[in-house]
């Protein structure tokens, strides 16, 4: 069977090559893509495909197609999907195309009639309906494990981490959350459902661009009802759920192989699994393994001239759902709800912001929408981190910011500047912080931006103990290179602010900043301390000098707007308590009974954890003489197995005398992992108070949100996202 592929982005190269390589017979392959860099990643990974750097509907326009090719696999972004489709149909290919089928079920019922006028397999992906798991929930179902099927809720969230190469998964026309990964839940819907399903209620938090969160409610109709929940920021249940009159089946995502099913009355579950979910009973209980049994069943179709699993008529099921729920939520885009007391700070103009799918960033994002910017142009060096704010119509070109021709073209017409951006990992991390800066600020000058305002920290100024910092104090930087970098880069913008003409430039050192989507002062402590690996440094008694995140975006946007702002540095903060007085309503039951350890004890106790990590690994090892061999062959490990061979050979003794019993016991677990010993660092124990005088002199800047209601509106969030209730009663 010959193959023609359309996309050579993210899911050709991590399910689709893996998938067709594990077909027999092969199938002959050729993938197309017009981005010269997705073709490299592809190849790279998969040495010998062949490849081909073309638009599609150049491909498709290609004389003698069809005596090239048999089918066609459409892997296009979505808004591509019904273009590409009703070309190769025409072209008299059979089509796989990836879900959805299209975003009209006009288009999806006119695509059906297209593929039968010509005779032609038209199959859309819905690989999801061949996952092992919901194999086994359909037949514990059909064999009235549960009795009868009352509701469906389906849950289905996390952090957005797809390896979108492009950024079109957030283009508006490719629709969002919904469009994307809802498509396979309604499908799913439908069939356990059996029958038309009729919506009732959508909410999303769409604000212009795609929706990264949303929630619909529906009913079939034979009365059962359905809940599907969608997140790309939250991590949700991520649970299918079908509820019975005599019990519930649960299917976790992740969880490839098999479901749960839960008779009433009985706290333990009891694990389902297919006996043979696929046409080749040697393919693993994977989600590759469901899109090579796909490619095969559409094989299958064009040998046969039969009908394929998921068609048109299905798709266009789900995509009437799809457009009935994105026409209701007009209402909630002009809803949402707004902290109360913004005020309007900005005039009109476009606004460009680095870093502006960070924490801060997609805050003040959403902030410069309500102020009602133009417009706003995020540059981004990759797009996993987008969701929060794709949801707004932003522009979000890729930009190096060590290439200074990049950050230039990306402020063009840009009034407003904030550069957030640094570098936090990797060898050119004080590059991106120093140079980056620099790029930015040049080509904002060049470009005649109003003004531009520099996010750095109070890092700068070290941590002098029982003194109360302001802007006068000399530079004296802690956190190691970030903080050095800042300070470098700091000096920098004071200078180049007296030349910089028509462009303003201001610097703000705001002090720990916390709220929702805060990671280092409002997730951190609490993930930690539900791995038991946080504690107090020096009992929680240093100072915490603190600032809620919409505090902050006040300053930046005063300052943004205020001429007297030019060439001075403002010290953000709204005040400052003990870190346990800070964390405590944050941590709730987590922080109960937390212990407490100097930096020196700190540092003893993850010295002996790595010693602890490095014998359990030489004892696994010697447990398994596969492992043996492929350890003596790497050279760290190797080298490891030898010192412990010459200087500790009990131990590998004492393990490998243990080999004969050791299979299928079950070890203790523990936690082996001491808090990390730069909570040391992040949460000290010095007594260092810095002071906002001057912003609130100059600037007219006051924090608005207070401690109390500032940690509220964050632990809101925190148990929305990272403390479910039900673990936070237990």
């Amino acid at each position: 069977m010959r193959l023609l592929v359309l996309g050579g982005g993210a899911v050709t190269r991590e399910y689709y090559l893996p998938a067709i390589a594990m077909l027999d017979p092969p199938l002959d392959v050729r993938v197309v893509d017009r981005a010269a860099d997705a073709l490299c990643a592809l190849t790279a990974r998969y040495p010998g495909t062949k490849t081909e750097r073309a638009d599609f509907q150049t491909v498709l326009d290609e004389p003698n197609l069809v005596a090239q090719f048999d089918g066609v696999v459409i892997a296009l972004p979505n808004a591509s999907h019904e273009n590409a489709t009703s070309c190769a149909l025409r072209r008299g290919l059979h089509v796989l195309c990836e879900k959805p089928l299209a975003l009209s079920h006009v288009a999806c019922l006119r695509l059906r009639d297209e593929a039968r006028a010509a005779a032609r397999v038209l199959a859309v992906s819905m690989v999801r309906r061949l996952l092992p798991s919901i194999e086994a929930a359909r037949q514990a179902i059909a064999r009235g494990l549960i009795g009868e099927l009352l509701s469906l809720d389906f849950e289905d969230g996390q952090p957005y981490a797809w390896l979108s190469d492009s950024g079109e998964f957030f283009r508006k026309e490719n629709g969002g959350v919904l469009a994307d990964m809802g498509v396979h839940y309604l499908d799913l819907a439908r069939e356990f459902a059996a029958g038309t399903l009729i919506p009732s209620k959508y909410t999303d938090d769409y604000a212009g661009g795609v929706e990264a969160n949303a929630v619909l409610e529906l009913q079939s109709e034979t009365g059962r009802t359905i809940r599907i929940a969608l997140s790309r920021t939250r991590r949700l249940r991520n649970t299918l759920i079908f509820h019975g009159t005599r019990g519930d089946l649960s299917v976790a995502k992740g969880v490839d192989a098999s479901c749960v099913w839960r008779p009433s009355g009985e706290e333990a579950g009891i694990t389902l699994s297919p006996v043979r979910p696929f046409a080749n009973g040697d393919w693993p209980n994977t989600l590759t393994s469901c899109f090579a049994q796909q490619l095969h069943e559409f094989c299958e179709a064009i040998r046969r001239g039969t009908d394929p699993r998921v068609g048109a008529e299905e798709a266009a099921g789900a995509a009437t759902i799809v457009e009935w729920a994105y026409g209701q939520r007009r209402m909630f885009a002009q809803s949402e709800p707004r902290l109360a007391g913004n005020r309007q700070m900005l005039g009109s103009g476009l606004a460009c912001v680095t870093g502006g799918t960070g924490f801060i960033g997609s805050h003040l994002v959403r902030r410069l929408y309500e102020e009602g910017v133009e417009g706003v142009c995020v540059p981004v060096r990759g797009y996993r981190t987008c969701s929060s704010v794709a949801r707004f119509p932003v522009s979000m070109p890729r930009v190096d910011l060590l290439n200074g021709g990049e950050v230039r073209h990306a402020l063009k017409g840009a009034r407003w500047v904030f550069h957030l951006a640094y570098g936090s990992s990797g060898h050119d991390a004080s590059r991106v912080t120093i140079e980056g800066t620099r790029n930015v600020v040049e080509g904002a000058i060049a470009e005649r931006c109003e003004c531009v305002v520099i996010l750095s920290s109070i890092y700068v100024f070290g941590r002098p103990d029982a003194a109360t910092v302001d802007e006068s104090w000399p530079y004296d930087p802690v956190g190691g290179e970030y903080g050095r970098s800042k300070a470098r880069m700091e000096r920098w913008c004071l200078e180049r602010s007296t030349s910089s003409g028509f462009t303003r430039i201001i610097v703000l050192n705001p002090s720990c900043v916390y709220g929702p989507g805060g990671r280092t002062y409002s997730e951190l402590p609490v993930r930690l301390a539900k791995q038991g690996a946080f504690c107090w440094v020096d009992g929680g008694k240093g100072t915490a000098n603190y600032t809620f995140v919409e505090n902050l975006l006040d300053a930046m946007l005063l300052a943004a707007r205020l001429e007297v702002a030019h060439g001075q540095r403002f010290i953000v903060t709204d005040g400052y308590v003990s870190w346990r007085e800070f964390l405590e309503p944050l941590l709730g039951r987590f922080g109960e009974d937390l212990p407490s350890f100097t930096r020196r004890e700190l540092a003893a106790l993850n010295r002996k954890a790595r010693r602890t990590r490095l014998l359990r690994v030489v004892r696994d090892i010697a447990l398994d003489p596969r492992l043996t061999y492929a350890a003596r062959n790497a050279p760290v490990l190797g080298g490891a197995l030898k010192l412990v061979d010459r200087y500790a050979p009990a131990t590998v003794g004492a393990a490998r005398a243990w080999r004969g019993h050791a299979t299928g016991r079950m070890r203790e677990t523990r936690n082996e992992n001491p808090p990390p010993v730069w909570l040391s660092d992040v949460f000290c124990a010095g007594t260092s108070r810095y002071s906002a005088e001057k912003a609130c002199r100059v600037l007219g800047w006051s924090p608005r949100i207070g401690l109390d209601r500032g940690r509220q509106l964050t632990l809101a969030w925190l148990r929305d996202t990272v403390i479910p209730e039900s673990e936070e009663e237990s």
